[in-house]
């Protein structure tokens, strides 16, 4: 119950700070329409958001709790690394 409970004030501040950095680059990307960003970077930033909200709402389901939501929060912070990755070293234009 305990690592529930840390899982999930991680995901809360996780799915926080994604939102605020995807409206922000979104913002961004909008402004200045001749350095659009590859679809990859946006495909990878909205599933990791897909996941992070899904796991932010498991304890609505309560047959969704313990090891899927483990697993699912593995998932989610191994995308948000490929994410990370692919952000530093993708060209921008």
């Amino acid at each position: 119950e305990r690592l529930e409970h840390i899982t999930m004030v991680a995901v809360t501040l996780g799915f926080a700070l994604l939102t605020i950095g995807m409206v922000t680059g979104g913002v961004r990307m909008f402004e200045d329409p001749q350095k659009h960003q590859p679809v990859t970077k946006i495909v990878l930033a909205v599933a990791v958001w897909f996941v992070y909200a899904i796991v932010l709402h498991a304890p609505i389901n309560p047959s969704f709790r313990g090891r899927k939501v483990a697993v699912l929060s593995v998932v989610g912070f191994v995308l948000m690394l490929g994410t990370i990755v692919t952000v530093l070293w993708m060209p921008t234009t």
